[in-house]
């Protein structure tokens, strides 16, 4: 076992010369706090960025042994000057933020920790290049999404993605087994955060993994090359998925909390998952545009469950015209750039708007290319170019760079004028062209439509 560390006694990282900046992260026995040092590699940044809610849980900054007293509060902290290739090491006090019940940074299950990296993972700017060196007591393991890098001598460490400072990364901490998954030639990392029984765990393995390899379908392979899953059992609840999310700080993380004693069919037919891998199919868009993020994964969460086998074709067309039915509910006037803005009051507005562009762009690039182009061709193409972690696109730009990849002028042409302009779609004309009839809200389809085999393409994939 690792010597027990001692709370707010400073240490120093003492470490071989190299051209990053050096993280060490250093777990007492108990898991009881963190002592973390980082030692840079030439100037020091001006700031560190951390969770804003971090100093009420740690000790000063010191810097060889004295206190550099910075800012008690706050995500950013300024640093004094300090001299080139200077350590700091400061001290998280983990059983403190749990006292604290801070549960959006820190909750525990059985003797697992699922934490926000960001209460002890303070670092500067994304440009600085970083590698992180965790220690651990014995028979502990530790989830991240940052990729792993072995060195030719047997060692190893985590370089995180450059990603921009104020995005963080859930990290779990405990006794459970990592187990990988491969998809298509990606790696996807499954931690199970608290106890569950072997079943259990299979249960959740063949959830992850079918939909993981229905999403990878879209580009002929798995969208990123490594992300990592924690799955969170909370007991007995009405749905077998509560919720997830995905964050992409240091690198791509999907986080789902489930009632693990639901069966498997309530989980490989729950929309939460596919919707959240679906994510993954686009780089990272500005939060100011989150219509389109959020409307491609709802597009793609039903077209997938159908491709998949888990809903029939009418079954997935019934949803898309039941989502798109909410957002015109949820469309009070303005923009869907202004309603975006907006918040939570447009969030179906929001959702199902960019899911009704999506499926407009999915027609008319298969219509006009006889089915050679599709919105999974262009995604293909995007996978190639444009995916590296940590860079923000705006729609606009994101939809010309698509454009540029299918030799069209389909998502500028649906940007200009849908995006700035108030009201949603009109979907009438596109239900009669696909042949879809709705008669008292339920969904029929006729083959007698002008572009009913693309309706049957876009759910057969």
């Amino acid at each position: 076992m690792k010597k027990s560390l001692f709370l707010l006694l400073p240490f120093f990282y003492s470490g071989t010369a190299c051209t990053d900046d050096v993280f060490t992260a250093d777990f007492a026995d108990d898991l009881s706090h963190v002592r973390a040092s980082l030692c840079f590699d030439g100037p020091p940044p001006g700031r560190l960025y951390r969770n804003k809610n971090a100093a009420a849980f740690s000790s000063d900054i010191y810097h060889l042994g004295k206190p550099l007293g910075v800012s008690k509060s706050g995500s950013s902290i300024r640093l004094p000057n300090l001299p080139d290739d200077a350590c700091i090491n400061w001290q998280t006090d983990l059983d403190a933020a749990l006292e604290n019940r801070s549960r959006r940074i820190i909750f525990k299950r059985g003797q697992d920790l699922l934490m926000s990296a960001d209460l002890w993972f303070w670092k500067g700017s994304r440009h600085r290049a970083l590698q992180v060196e965790v220690l651990l007591p014995d028979g502990v393991s530790f989830a991240t999404p940052w990729p792993v890098v072995e060195t030719g001598s047997g060692d190893r460490y985590y370089r995180p993605d450059k990603t921009q400072a104020g995005w963080s990364s859930t990290i779990a901490i405990g006794y459970f087994e990592i187990e990988t998954i491969s998809v298509a030639g990606s790696q996807i990392n499954m931690a199970v955060v608290g106890q569950v029984t072997d079943q259990q765990n299979r249960k959740f393995r063949n959830w992850i993994g079918e939909t993981a390899s229905a999403v990878g379908t879209v580009v002929d392979g798995f969208p990123q090359p490594q992300a990592q899953v924690l799955i969170v059992p909370i007991g007995k609840r009405r749905e077998a998925v509560v919720s997830g999310h995905i964050q992409r700080g240091g690198g791509l993380s999907a986080e789902f909390f489930v009632d693990e004693t639901r069966p498997q069919d309530e989980f490989t037919s729950d929309w939460t998952a596919m919707h959240e891998f679906s994510h993954m199919l686009l780089p990272y868009v500005s939060r100011r545009d989150r219509w389109l993020s959020e409307g491609l994964a709802s597009y793609y969460q039903n077209v997938l469950l159908a491709r998949s086998g888990r809903l029939s074709e009418t079954q997935a067309w019934q949803k898309l015209y039941e989502g798109f039915k909410r957002g015109e509910k949820g469309t009070r006037g303005g923009s869907l750039a202004e309603a975006t803005k907006s918040g939570r009051r447009s969030t179906m507005r929001v959702y199902w708007s960019g899911a009704a562009l999506m499926l407009l762009a999915d027609m008319q690039l298969r219509s006009a290319s006889d089915g050679r182009q599709s919105l999974d061709s262009a995604l293909k193409a995007l996978s190639s170019c444009c995916m590296e972690n940590g860079k923000t696109w705006r729609a606009k730009e994101l939809f010309s760079r698509l454009d540029g990849l299918t030799g069209t002028r389909v998502f500028s042409d649906l940007y200009a004028r849908y995006v700035d302009q108030g009201g949603f779609p009109d979907m009438r004309p596109a239900w009669e062209e696909l042949g879809i009839n709705i008669r008292n809200g339920q969904v029929n389809t006729s083959q007698n439509a002008p572009m009913a085999d693309v309706r049957n393409a876009i759910m057969k994939g």
